[in-house]
């Protein structure tokens, strides 16, 4: 009798706000894994990946295909023990450099998930699945759901606080290049929402470079957090794509150049700076 595949989602907890109770409104009584549990990012548990059971024409997983398919989180099938399948995806969420540096491994974002499968041998696929018999990932909203196949099962990996996952430079480049690419893309979203205006008239590309820029930009002032990125974002959606080097903006320059202030504390100025130029251009003589 062949072996009756179980369906799973994982879900990125930092992507999905408060994902624990979302699984819990939308199953009864779910069967779910954080993977960060048992490791040493145990701290970190409510914001990194779950795995849970999804059972066919689930609430659940009609809100993952129409909210999360596309960018946070991956739908999978596997035959094997679920301990087999818990332990070796909670064996990837590390991995180790060429220089031996430990490094945490988001491969449950999807769009990196997809860069990386892509860059994959058939041998060296099978390997990364072990237990995972099929991997279903989506482009896009708009195109066709696009599975991977493991012909080769295995009991898989275990976790160590040594990663038996190495990538070389290479591949790293090109995961980077792909996770910039997601940032980007949340950038966007992050300033469509809070800055309606800014890239209204924008086509793909055009928003894709304003990211891009805005994010190289703030590295230059050295801010590199998604927290820190948006709040410059918000800076340049409304100074405009010079800021801070435009001539008139030498009182930022000087805000972020103070040095008994902290970067945060310097962001912290220049939005209220913002804001202070902002009031006082809004005032109306009185007669």
């Amino acid at each position: 009798m062949a072996t009756i595949k179980q369906s799973y989602l994982l879900l990125d907890g930092a992507q999905i706000d408060n994902v624990r109770k979302r699984i819990y409104e939308l199953e009864p009584a779910p069967e779910f894994h954080l993977l960060y549990q048992q490791t040493r990012y145990a701290e970190l548990a409510d914001v990194g990946p779950v795995l849970v059971r999804a059972e066919p024409s689930s609430a659940l997983l009609s809100e993952f295909k129409s909210l999360w398919e596309a960018s946070a989180g991956i739908a999978l099938d596997s035959s094997m023990p679920e301990s087999n399948l818990v332990s070796h995806l909670r064996s990837l969420i590390h991995l180790r450099s060429n220089a031996d540096v430990v490094l945490l491994f988001r491969y449950y974002d999807p769009r990196i998930l997809r860069t990386w499968l892509a860059s994959l041998g058939e041998a060296e696929r099978a390997r990364i699945m072990g237990p995972v018999a099929n991997i279903h990932l989506r482009p896009s909203a708009t195109e066709p759901v696009q599975t991977y196949h493991n012909p080769t099962l295995t009991q898989g990996q275990v976790y160590d606080e040594r990663p038996w996952l190495r990538l070389d430079s290479d591949q790293l480049a090109l995961l980077n290049a792909a996770r910039q690419q997601c940032f980007d893309q949340r950038l966007i979203e992050h300033v469509n929402q809070w800055f309606p205006t800014c890239l209204a008239s924008a086509d793909e590309q055009e928003r894709q470079a304003w990211a891009a820029q805005c994010r190289s930009r703030a590295a230059e002032y050295g801010y590199s957090s998604a927290n820190e990125v948006a709040r410059w974002a918000g800076c340049v959606a409304l100074l405009g794509t010079h800021f801070p080097e435009a001539a008139e903006h030498e009182v930022f320059r000087t805000l972020l150049s103070q040095p008994q202030a902290t970067p945060m504390q310097r962001l912290d100025k220049v939005m209220m700076e913002i804001q202070r130029q902002l009031l006082t251009q809004d005032k109306e003589p009185v007669a």
